[in-house]
């Protein structure tokens, strides 16, 4: 759900009451929703017992996973703070 808010609504909810807008957002979104379907497909493909595809769709999982991650930590300090009671 926070992946495709991330996409869709180009906004990630960051702690404090702040959020990732923009770009940043829908990067994270795009990583974060393919880490969850490419670890689903690889937790998948090794239950049938295939032992390639499941490793390389794995490292793909991974990678996806520090994707969204670097991201993150990278978007996190120019996140804009949600209902401020100053701004008015």
């Amino acid at each position: 759900m926070v992946g495709v808010q991330g996409i869709f609504a180009q906004v990630l909810p960051v702690p404090r009451g702040r959020s990732i807008r923009g770009g940043g957002a829908v990067l994270g979104g795009t990583f974060l929703l393919a880490w969850a379907a490419s670890s689903t497909v690889a937790v998948l493909l090794r239950s049938e017992e295939m032992r390639t595809a499941p490793l390389v769709i794995g490292i793909v999982s991974l990678v996806c996973l520090a994707g969204f991650l670097i991201t993150y930590v990278w978007c996190w300090p120019v996140a804009v703070r949600d209902f401020d009671k100053r701004a008015t």
